[in-house]
């Protein structure tokens, strides 16, 4: 789950809370993985680790890019 810098925390949390809200209504129920993209969070989820806990993440985007990275 991650949320754009620029959002207060409240706004974060509502924004990832109607992202896993979303799940019963698209076909990711009982998946082994997916995302959901929204354009201040995003909330992704697998059946492993697709992070390393020991490494820093990348800068943020300058204000008004989007990006995906696969």
């Amino acid at each position: 789950m991650q949320c754009t810098p620029d959002l207060p925390e409240q706004a974060c949390s509502d924004c990832l809370e109607a992202a896993v809200n979303r799940i019963p209504n698209t076909n990711l129920y009982g998946k082994d993985g997916g995302r959901i993209l929204q354009s201040t969070c995003n909330f992704r989820y697998e059946i492993y680790e697709f992070f390393n806990k020991t490494t820093q993440g990348i800068p943020p985007p300058p204000p008004g890019m989007f990006c995906i990275i696969f």
